[in-house]
């Protein structure tokens, strides 16, 4: 099974038989758990009126993080919230459009009326950067707007945080019970939202993002202070995790650490579906060694003793 996290889920799900009647992997109700996703948000945005930094000649893997806040690697005691989260800065695949979905207003915070673009007010609208925040409200049109992308459109810094999630009970992957696609099968349905945990994680490390990008100096800066709930259409990165996790037997995991499904041995699960929580960092490199781990242990044992399940 090498679909994408959520194809994964909906696939084992739609598995059913007289042997299996919730789906495969599903005989203990575990599938569709643990689902979780990543606190990918850009707290702080930075202008640097006028400057030229040919972002646009970057690449996207070159980027400066900071691991001191991250998990476990600073003092908790005082803190309201478990976890934590790496910051970044990006430095590269900036272009105009890019830009234009972000630009703080001329005065950051402050809707700016425009010569010929009527009411400030009919201009406002919501807009998410590239980094996933809802960073502040902004225009999009207008004498204004048009002479603050042209002059700023490679000049704008911003800094951005992936966090931890943690696994709640009541955050799940099932299927619909009333939505179908074009073949009559029912689509998959996501029951999720941030919790209180990641509401505080996220106060804090916007106030440290804050703190860094005062002493960056920038022109001008917006700030989101606060997390918005969680919503499908804000671009979030594509970083789903969890649904068919593995893990030590059958009773608190759908596959072994091989992404071998406890019910059904000749079953392998791929993929970010297999990862109990999702960590503050991107999910990518460990779910290609995890699949190439199946892969020798398919190879070197189960072919020789099909049906057994692999320890």
């Amino acid at each position: 099974v090498t679909g994408y996290t959520l194809t994964n889920v909906r696939m084992l799900l739609l598995s059913r038989s007289r042997e299996h009647p919730n789906g495969i992997g599903n005989d203990h109700n575990m599938v569709g758990k643990n689902y979780t996703y990543q606190l990918s948000q850009g707290p702080a945005t930075g202008i640097y009126e006028g400057r030229r930094f040919n972002l646009f000649m970057g690449n996207g893997v070159v980027q400066n993080l900071i691991y001191e806040y991250n998990a476990d690697n600073f003092d908790h005691s005082d803190l309201d919230f478990i976890g934590g989260a790496s910051i970044y800065c990006g430095s590269g695949q900036r272009d105009p459009l890019t830009t234009a979905i972000d630009l703080p207003p001329l005065t950051a915070g402050t809707p700016q009326a425009s010569s010929g673009s009527g009411p400030a007010t009919s201009g406002e609208i919501p807009t998410t950067g590239d980094l996933g925040s809802l960073a502040h409200r902004s225009k999009e049109w207008g004498q204004d707007w048009k002479e603050n992308l042209r002059r700023n459109w490679d000049g704008v810094v911003g800094l951005g945080i992936q966090g931890e999630i943690q696994a709640y009970a009541d955050q799940y992957l099932d299927l619909d019970p009333i939505y179908k696609d074009a073949w009559g099968q029912p689509l998959l349905r996501i029951t999720y939202d941030f919790h209180e945990n990641e509401y505080n994680l996220y106060r804090y490390l916007a106030q440290r993002c804050k703190e860094i990008m005062q002493v960056m100096a920038p022109d001008r800066m917006t700030v989101s202070a606060e997390l918005s709930p969680y919503n499908v259409h804000q671009y979030q990165s594509t970083h789903c995790t969890g649904g068919a996790i593995m893990g030590t037997d059958p009773g608190n995991s759908v596959t072994n650490k091989y992404g071998q499904v406890w019910d059904t041995p000749n079953v392998f699960v791929t993929g970010a579906a297999l990862y109990p929580q999702n960590p503050g960092a991107n999910p990518t490199e460990t779910l290609l060694a995890l699949a190439y781990m199946a892969g020798d242990a398919i190879r070197d044992h189960y072919f020789a003793h099909p049906g057994d399940l692999l320890v």
